[in-house]
């Protein structure tokens, strides 16, 4: 897809809870974008806290997600304290979407839908 003459790569992403590394394609789609000069879009399940994403405290996870977040310049479109994963244990904000320098000022009216 491309938006204002650029390629756009629009990628949804499971981070597994039970494994501590940053998902293989990810890294490779950052650094494509970067070299191509195209926008991304990353919708992702992070399994990770973080209070990047206003979560009360980070994890070991959160901890590799911000790194991640951080070395490959990307910006993260959430806002606010809303939950985005909830059961009968508890709820927490673990679902973000990230994109690059070069497009988040062109994205506008991002939140997370309330009937979640």
């Amino acid at each position: 897809m491309k938006t204002g003459g650029r390629l756009l790569y629009v990628s949804s992403v499971y981070m597994d809870g039970k494994v501590l590394e940053i998902t293989k394609n990810l890294p490779e789609l950052t650094i494509m974008s970067g070299t191509s000069s195209a926008n991304i879009i990353i919708s992702a399940d992070s399994n990770a806290h973080s209070t990047l994403w206003w979560c009360e405290s980070n994890n070991v996870r959160g901890n590799m997600r911000d790194d991640f977040i951080a070395t490959h310049h990307l910006q993260l479109l959430n806002q606010g304290n809303m939950k985005t994963f909830r059961n009968p244990l508890g709820s927490s904000i673990i679902d973000i979407t990230l994109t690059n320098d070069a497009l988040v000022g062109s994205i506008l009216g991002w939140r997370v839908d309330k009937s979640h």
